[in-house]
């Protein structure tokens, strides 16, 4: 337990320091502002520019990812690739795709949600640094930290793979600390985490998680005015909106089911890197 805790201070420590320490500097020194003024503004979250939000991301992303990985607190061969075949990433993003609308129909079902994110989101969706930020650092980061170093960890100290994955999708969703964000966040989470134990690798999640992002990224993009409308809205009638998330319901069961066959027959000769209790 002690292993989990430690993985999540740091996790938390190292981002909020950069973030705090970066945002005031950055008032002081971008803006002119003096130790005072920048502490006012940093206290009243002030917007930063989409371009300094991607800088203090990218800081504490090099920094974390250093950190888990010389200590190894990323197994290094989850960081490796090669005893996992080219059909389990095709397999992987068409799970990551199929994905999307169920979650969104789900997110429809709930009852709503604080977003307190929803303007930096909006910001950062608006602007390649954007990009940078949810589609290129946070997949990387996320798997390292949430599938590489806690799940492990957790499975290591349960003994129970099921129950692992549980609770790192349940971690990794409070961490995201936005309710709006959770549900979506905890059901993608327990795929990575079953998808890392079945591959023995974080390097589909990456993908999976980089798809997962980009596919958002894109679609804020290009039909911003999809934003606000229920799946009803968006596909002209509500019969067509089950029909499609019927669809990719379909599409995910089906990829997972294979995921689970394929991973049975290409993993087996690399038992170190399933089970993880060896």
């Amino acid at each position: 337990m002690r292993r989990i805790l430690l993985y999540i201070f740091v996790y938390l420590a190292v981002y909020g320091l950069v973030v705090c320490v970066g945002t005031w500097a950055w008032y002081m020194l971008g803006e002119g502002q003096g130790a005072a003024e920048a502490w006012h503004s940093f206290a009243t979250a002030t917007a930063l520019t989409p371009a300094v939000m991607c800088a203090l991301t990218a800081t504490y992303t090099v920094l974390l990812l250093y950190i888990y990985i010389t200590r190894q607190w990323c197994p290094r061969p989850w960081l490796a690739p090669e005893h996992v075949v080219p059909v389990i990433y095709l397999l992987t993003a068409w799970a990551a795709l199929a994905t999307l609308l169920p979650s969104l129909a789900l997110q429809e079902l709930l009852p709503p949600l604080p977003d307190a994110a929803r303007e930096q989101t909006m910001t950062l969706l608006s602007s390649p640094y954007g990009y940078i930020m949810i589609g290129l650092l946070a997949p990387v980061l996320e798997e390292v930290v949430f599938r590489g170093a806690v799940l492990k960890a957790l499975v290591d100290r349960t003994q129970r793979p099921a129950l692992a994955i549980v609770l790192s999708a349940l971690i990794f969703a409070l961490l995201h600390f936005n309710p709006a964000q959770m549900p979506h966040a905890f059901l993608v989470g327990l795929l990575l985490g079953w998808l890392c134990l079945r591959t023995g690798s974080i390097v589909p999640g990456i993908l999976f998680h980089w798809l997962n992002n980009t596919t958002a990224y894109a679609l804020a993009r290009l039909a911003p005015q999809c934003n606000d409308q229920s799946l009803g809205e968006v596909f002209g009638s509500s019969a067509l909106a089950v029909g499609a998330v019927a669809l990719s319901t379909a599409c995910l069961i089906a990829a997972v089911i294979i995921l689970q066959r394929r991973t049975r027959a290409t993993t087996i000769g690399h038992r170190h890197h399933i089970d993880p209790q060896k």
